[in-house]
């Protein structure tokens, strides 16, 4: 698990492209990948947690941007799954998640 490599794709991507879209599912794909990195093998080191909850807060932020509002719908499963996913997870990362989408939903005005 690269977790460098996987930002660096993730932030070339964004300079390439104006795709606000393609930018929320490599984020949420890498966050994904991470939290079932954990599943299968066990806890990881802290810096792999703060590197998926940095970037899940600045997906929440994209999400709440004129840019991104029209996408929330279209990611809202995979943001609950991920919610239940992340739920018994180390160093209170499956709170800061849980806290992190419901802050979302609310600035949605949705749930």
């Amino acid at each position: 698990l690269d977790l460098r490599e996987a930002k660096r794709a993730i932030s070339e991507y964004s300079k390439a492209t104006s795709d606000t879209r393609g930018k929320l599912d490599l984020m949420l794909t890498y966050i994904e990948t991470g939290v079932n990195f954990i599943q299968s093998y066990g806890d990881g080191p802290e810096s792999l947690y703060d590197s998926m909850l940095s970037l899940l807060q600045d997906a929440v932020k994209i999400f709440q941007s004129p840019e991104g509002l029209d996408f929330y719908f279209e990611f809202k499963h995979r943001l609950n799954i991920l919610v239940w996913k992340a739920e018994n997870t180390g160093y209170g990362f499956g709170d800061d998640v849980e806290s992190l989408i419901t802050e979302l939903k609310i600035s949605m005005g949705k749930d």
